[in-house]
Formats: structure tokens, sequence, C-alpha cells
């Protein structure tokens, strides 16, 4: 496994990966409706996101990506193929620790309504609070502690 910056080459396969996850599926329709085009993501990379994909054999099998302006873990996409072996773990700390580095002290990320996802658990595990349900999404936040300087509780 490789994990490296997204780079503007990526945009294609990362979208396409979003929409064959198997929780929290989005269509290529649904994204385009919600703005996330290439060409935003592509605008997004160059000014207020950042991301990571991690390759296996060659291949992009998960990405994830993060919002300074806003403190927003934006998503965490990962090929059902390759759950369980730590991949969306480790998108999801590398995000993380680039939305502290950014100056963000708190950040936040929508997800499913629904509990039992893998998603949710690894959110819960990472120590992210659920903040209940707004607009029909789950609203979760993660606090940067001010002893250690990194992600936690506070």
């Amino acid at each position: 496994m490789n994990f490296r910056i997204i780079e503007s080459g990526d945009i294609t396969r990362c979208i396409w990966i979003r929409t064959s996850v198997r929780e929290n599926r989005f269509s290529l329709e649904a994204l385009a409706k919600a703005g996330i085009t290439e060409e935003s993501v592509t605008k997004m990379l160059g000014t207020t996101h950042q991301g990571w994909v991690c390759e296996v054999d060659g291949q992009l099998v998960g990405f994830s990506m993060g919002n300074k302006s806003t403190g927003e873990f934006w998503v965490v996409a990962v090929l059902p193929e390759y759950e369980g072996q730590g991949i969306g773990r480790r998108l999801t700390e590398l995000t993380q620790d680039w939305l502290w580095a950014s100056g963000c002290r708190e950040i936040w990320l929508w997800t499913s309504v629904d509990t039992s996802t893998r998603a949710f658990a690894l959110y819960k595990k990472l120590g992210w609070m659920d903040y209940g349900i707004q607009n029909g999404r789950r609203i979760m936040k993660l606090q940067k502690s001010e002893a250690s300087g990194v992600g936690g509780n506070a």
C-alpha cells in the first residue's frame, strides 16, 4: 500500500471510487447536483482542500479529503474489496493531521444517520463525538487537544 497526496490526474478515479462504495453511496448525478465535479474538485484542491489516496498495485483504491477553510473532514471512501485493511483509518488520520496542521481547532463531518455503518464505527474509534442529526445527516466533531497538540477529545 502506498499513501500519497492527491494529484489532479487522480480526480476522475476518486469520483468513481465515491460512486462505488458500499455505504453512503452517491451517483455521478447526485455528486454533480451537489456541485462535485472533476472541475470543482480540481479548483478546491488548488485552494481550500487537500486529499490523499491509497494505491495498491498501482491502482487507486481509496481517498480522503478535507477543507481547511471550514475544518470539514470532507470525505473518506474505500472500495469494498479493500475494506478491513486499515486503509480508511490511515486516510482519515492523514486528513485529520493536515486539518490540525492547517490551524483548525475543531474539525467536523457529515455522515449517515445510521450508527451501524463502518464509517460511524471508525469515527467513534478515532475519538469523534456524535452531535446528533441536522438536516437529515449526522454531524460529528473532533476537537484538538490542547495538551498534546494532536486530535482527540478535549
